[in-house]
């Protein structure tokens, strides 16, 4: 073969192969242009994901920082005040309701509101209240816990809270566990002049969900407020109940001590202190049944002072009376651990011995009339000296009835006065 064809040859060779090369690196320029398209939608993609992110980050971070400022607030002004705040500046609507429910009228009234800065427009809406029975809550809240009123919506039963509300575009959320029958609602939203420049409410799920963990929240804020609330309330309702309660224990007691003074002013001798006759003639009939129940011995001491009448014309009454006021502390002195003592009146005393043997009982009014015999008073610079006459009779056995039992004794005394006075007496069946 001619050399310049073989030649040839050789150049339609390396053609042909520079042609494959050729085709095989445009196959790979167009796979790794759209492998670059493909990375760059990728990057988009993961560009849109990371400013969500970014986004969702910051509303929980927005949110986290809500709680803390919630959960710091104890006063249910101190909770409105934080909630009115986020939803202005950190949600960036323009206007914010926030009612509570009356259940005793069934109405939602107005607790606290922000954006209103028309006066007129801010007095109209501090008085608002909305009854349960307008709202319409069950066909609102029936398919979810809030109310989307956007800029779009045609829905009449929504778009009829636009002017009652003041907001062109609102969002609507129920508080409290219950949807149907909420403790209360939270309204934000826009009115037309001001929507393009706030955040717009839409079905968006980023705003929804921002928003649904907003009035958590708020809901658990409220609840948890309105709780303290009612506890400190309870809490002054017994403070006040127990203060209340401590003034009728004082009153109470006050007349109770009344009542035992009374008593006692009833029942004893102004002058000497003593259990006086009105006292004695209740008393005497219970200790005598008793001893007749029990079967043990009681004993009635009749007692007068000698020639008192005597102090009294020499001394005069004053000194009389102080006498009497001696004779019955040494009577006090002598019974107190097994008698009673009495002034029956007058000069007059009492004794009574229950469940005292006999001679026990005459020794006590032995040893009373050698006290009053063996020593003189000093009253007012006067040596009075006085005795003591006595009588005794002794029971239940041989008496029906406890009158009988002082009148034997009474005898007994007479005798006594007869015999020389000074002496004691014993009345025997």
């Amino acid at each position: 073969m001619p050399y310049s064809q073989k030649s040839f040859q050789t150049r339609e060779e390396q053609f042909r192969h520079l042609r494959q090369e050729n085709d095989v690196l445009i196959e790979q320029v167009m796979r790794l242009t759209e492998e670059v398209k493909r990375l760059t939608r990728t990057e988009s993609k993961l560009y849109q994901m990371q400013k969500r992110l970014d986004r969702q980050i910051y509303s929980y971070q927005s949110i986290n920082e809500f709680c803390k400022k919630l959960n710091q607030a104890i006063a249910l002004s101190d909770v409105f005040d934080a909630i009115k705040e986020f939803i202005l500046y950190e949600v960036n609507l323009e206007r914010c309701l926030i009612f509570l429910r009356d259940r005793q009228e069934d109405i939602f009234p107005v607790q606290a509101l922000d954006g209103y800065y028309d006066e007129e427009a801010s007095q109209q809406f501090e008085n608002l209240k909305l009854m349960k029975s307008d709202l319409h809550l069950e066909t609102l809240l029936s398919k979810a816990e809030y109310v989307i009123c956007s800029e779009q919506c045609e829905e009449t039963l929504i778009c009829h809270f636009r002017d009652l509300f003041g907001m062109q575009e609102y969002v609507l959320f129920a508080i409290g566990e219950d949807k149907r029958e909420p403790i209360g609602l939270l309204v934000a939203g826009n009115t037309q002049e001001m929507a393009n420049y706030q955040t717009r409410v839409t079905a968006d799920g980023d705003f929804l969900l921002y928003l649904s963990n907003l009035a958590y929240q708020v809901s658990t804020a409220i609840k948890k407020t309105l709780f303290y609330e009612e506890l400190q309330k309870q809490k002054e309702d017994l403070k006040k109940a127990i203060l209340e309660l401590n003034l009728k224990k004082t009153r109470l007691e006050v007349t109770l001590q009344d009542l035992d003074e009374a008593r006692s002013m009833a029942n004893h001798d102004s002058l000497t202190g003593l259990f006086n006759r009105t006292y004695f003639n209740a008393q005497l009939p219970q200790e005598f049944n008793q001893a007749k129940l029990g079967g043990y011995p009681i004993s009635v001491v009749l007692m007068d002072i000698d020639f008192f009448k005597s102090i009294n014309d020499n001394f005069g009454h004053p000194v009389g009376d102080l006498v009497l006021k001696k004779v019955g502390e040494i009577l006090k002195q002598h019974t107190e651990t097994d008698g009673i003592a009495f002034r029956y009146g007058g000069e007059e005393f009492v004794l009574v011995f229950s469940g005292v043997a006999p001679e026990v009982a005459y020794d006590r009014a032995e040893s009373i009339r050698q006290c009053f015999q063996d020593q003189s008073f000093r009253v007012n610079r006067h040596d009075v000296s006085t005795t003591l006459s006595a009588g005794i009779a002794y029971g239940p056995v041989g008496y029906d009835r406890y009158e009988k039992l002082v009148s034997q004794a009474d005898e007994a005394l007479y005798r006594a006065k007869s015999l020389g006075r000074n002496r004691i007496e014993t009345f025997v069946i």
